[in-house]
């Protein structure tokens, strides 16, 4: 069964990039405002922060038993990097690298949840 990855991205553009690439491989979710009314029971989420009035909609789906890759293009958010479930993926990269670190990140993390069942 594919695992579900809960995807924030409110401009689409990396949302679309993940559904290009990785689409065969995740369930991927997009967040909306009716997220909480749902279970969706994700394996992990990635959250797509472009400015810091974001940072109010993470700590609203933020759940620290679900693995959260934050994808960023300023040092500023990378605070939260290296915390138990946190991870970090720069925006400052290539597509190309974006997607390959994005795929190992994802594969690490699903792997890591498996074997804890």
């Amino acid at each position: 069964m594919k695992k579900t990855i809960l995807v924030y991205d409110n401009q689409l553009g990396y949302f679309n990039l993940l559904k290009d690439n990785f689409k065969h491989d995740y369930k991927l979710v997009l967040f909306n405002e009716d997220y909480k009314l749902y279970n969706i029971g994700e394996d992990a989420t990635v959250f797509f922060l472009y400015d810091d009035i974001e940072v109010i909609d993470l700590i609203k789906i933020y759940q620290p038993e679900v693995p959260l890759i934050i994808g960023c293009s300023y040092a500023g958010a990378h605070c939260l990097s290296g915390k138990k479930n946190i991870y970090d993926l720069s925006l400052m990269q290539t597509k190309d690298e974006i997607v390959r670190q994005l795929g190992d990140l994802l594969h690490t993390i699903t792997d890591i949840k498996e074997k804890a069942l």
